[in-house]
């Protein structure tokens, strides 16, 4: 995702991913973000019972075109 903007919709906007979470499950974020947004993440999947995994990639942009 673009920015720490974009990714905060995405896991905690009306049609996010946290917002369509189950009890149980662990949701698993891949992104590089401000660490505040992991703790929210944390936080809004422990309210529904989720667990939440921060677990970024190293290497950003520059290293994943590397892998094409």
């Amino acid at each position: 995702l673009a920015d720490t903007a974009v990714t905060r919709d995405v896991w905690l906007g009306a049609g996010g991913v946290v917002a369509h979470a189950r009890a149980g499950q662990t949701l698993i974020e891949h992104g590089t973000f401000a660490p505040a947004l992991a703790r929210d993440g944390g936080d809004a999947a422990a309210a529904r019972g989720c667990a939440f995994l921060d677990a970024p990639v190293s290497g950003g942009p520059e290293r994943a075109r590397c892998w094409r």
